[in-house]
């Protein structure tokens, strides 16, 4: 067999990605008339890949449909091999060109599906960039340390839940103003001591109840004044003394301390771990069977011989 040949990936009615074991996949030869176009069509064909080795390596199946290049080594048609694949009019580049020729894509498709994995480089100038787009979810795995810069905005948006753990400390600095908003209740909780330092002023507001309990001693110490208020009476402690303002004073007379509703902080709930891909799937076996070359030779020359001109013989042109 001289040169490459183009042909198409086959498979099963209904599936759209056929392989074996190996990795290996079937197709249909274009001027093979007499084949199916399904997993009769021709033996298991190797797909050359963009690294391979054991247990590691890069893969990337032809799926049903697909056009692909296929040569034989050394002209041994009992030797296939997928060398690569090509778009044609029934499967086109992901995005439109030359609209989008300074776009490089690796795009998949979910199987029996619409959605699909991307990541692209943009390297139009002043607009380069690199997108990733998970169709589902998206597990990030990193064994030691992880360094991230960012030049100018961050922006992260979450429509669910958010979970974190940190089983070390925690550090953040903010140059700026820093801004935060929960729409329904917070809880915190420190095991240890709270320390809360304002340069200038801390402002509280509550709705309805402020409750300050301590289990020893609580103490406010001001420079200048305190002031306690409740209604239109108050006390106020200043330099100058005490001030009780009301419309009217009782000692030592009897009744009871108001009493709050006190703190019921809730632990948050602990994030899961990414998964690794080992977690999911089957690791490969150690020991890889050796490939043997599948016999198909026959029926290469045979479909090959069908697609020859016919040269006319003496008899033939006599009869005519």
């Amino acid at each position: 067999m001289e040169g490459p040949q183009i042909a198409r990936v086959v498979g099963p009615e209904g599936e759209a990605i056929h392989c074996d074991e190996h990795g290996r996949v079937k197709v249909r030869f274009p001027w093979d008339r007499y084949a199916a176009d399904d997993e009769h069509a021709s033996a298991w064909l190797r797909v050359a890949q963009p690294w391979a080795g054991p247990g590691y390596g890069g893969l990337f199946l032809p799926r049903v449909g697909h056009a692909v290049i296929v040569d034989f080594l050394a002209g041994d048609p009992d030797q296939p091999v997928i060398t690569g694949r090509v778009y044609d009019g029934h499967n086109t580049p992901p995005y439109p060109l030359p609209a989008h020729k300074t776009r490089s894509v690796l795009r998949s498709r979910s199987q029996d599906g619409e959605g699909y994995n991307e990541l692209h480089f943009e390297d139009a100038r002043e607009a380069e960039r690199i997108h990733l787009h998970a169709q589902r979810d998206l597990d990030l795995h990193t064994r030691n340390d992880r360094s991230e810069t960012i030049g100018r905005h961050s922006h992260l948006g979450v429509h669910g839940d958010r979970l974190a753990e940190i089983h070390g400390d925690e550090h953040l600095t903010v140059q700026g103003e820093r801004r935060e908003r929960t729409g329904g209740d917070q809880h915190l909780s420190v095991e240890g001591t709270l320390h809360l330092k304002a340069g200038e002023a801390w402002l509280s507001e509550c709705g309805r109840e402020l409750h300050v309990k301590s289990g020893h001693k609580a103490v406010i110490d001001a420079g200048a004044e305190i002031t306690l208020q409740a209604g239109g009476s108050f006390i106020k402690v200043d330099p100058s003394g005490i001030t009780l303002s009301g419309p009217g004073i009782r000692m030592n007379s009897g009744g009871s301390p108001g009493s709050g509703s006190g703190q019921a902080a809730l632990a948050p709930e602990v994030p899961r771990e990414a998964e690794l891909a080992s977690q999911r799937e089957v690791e490969p076996a150690p020991n890889v069977p050796r490939i043997e070359p599948i016999r198909q030779e026959a029926a290469l020359r045979q479909a090959m011989a069908l697609t020859q001109p016919c040269t006319p013989t003496g008899d033939d042109e006599g009869s005519a």
